[in-house]
């Protein structure tokens, strides 16, 4: 019995500070990944909740409006108190105002990490806002009888303003395609950008981390809410 207790040995400490350095390793390498996943499922889900009440928003302005945005917009600020008096919003922000306050500008990237290639207050032609939970979104009414030419649908020009949501306001990445997404107003609401009816910011060059177009992850929205995840 004494020789089989004597036999029983334990882990040296270079056993255990080995087997500690291997799990460390390990941990490197999947925590991060798995860390990211969970991210962009994050993300995902948050970009489609923003969708769904912004495109409800955009149809009661609809209905107060003949059913149509044609006309509905005389410009961004209008365009933002008309979101505003549907959706919870904490604070408010008027394009012409020199706050950056109410909305990730100046540190916002694209897909591929470079500096964002506008200004959502600095143009003053922004109008943003925060909403209670965190969202942040920014609107630019650029065309009162939305025939603005960047965005066509059944062959007329369709577009009444631009929008984009961080889904989750000042926090990081503030990248394009990850938690920040563009969207068109069009004549009858909200279009994604980067969607099949869309003749700009196709995914191939707008949504595509090899892609070194300045504006890239501007075509990521359609692609998320059209697939359900994060593909790049």
């Amino acid at each position: 019995m004494m020789d089989k207790i004597k036999n029983n040995k334990g882990f040296t400490l270079a056993e255990i500070l080995l087997a500690m350095a291997i799990i460390g390793v390990i941990s490197a390498l999947t925590i991060p990944a798995a860390m990211n996943s969970i991210n962009q499922k994050v993300w995902t889900d948050q970009l489609k909740v923003s969708f769904e009440d912004f495109q409800g928003v955009a149809r009661i302005i609809m209905q107060q409006n003949r059913g149509t945005l044609v006309n509905a917009f005389p410009d961004s600020n209008t365009a933002l108190n008309m979101f505003c008096n549907n959706v919870d919003c904490l604070k408010v922000c008027y394009a012409g105002q020199s706050d950056n306050q109410c909305f990730t500008d100046d540190n916002w990237k694209n897909l591929q990490g470079a500096a964002g290639w506008q200004s959502f207050y600095g143009s003053g032609i922004w109008g943003r806002a925060i909403l209670s939970n965190g969202t942040q979104f920014a609107i630019n009414a650029i065309s009162l009888n939305c025939t603005q030419t960047e965005f066509t649908k059944n062959g007329q020009n369709w577009e009444c303003a631009q929008f984009y949501v961080d889904v989750n306001g000042f926090n990081p990445p503030n990248t394009m395609g990850r938690d920040l997404f563009g969207f068109y107003i069009g004549r009858d609401g909200l279009y994604p950008l980067g969607i099949d009816n869309s003749h700009v910011y196709g995914a191939s060059t707008y949504c595509n981390p090899a892609s070194n177009n300045f504006q890239n992850g501007n075509g990521c929205t359609g692609v998320v809410l059209e697939q359900g995840y994060m593909n790049y």
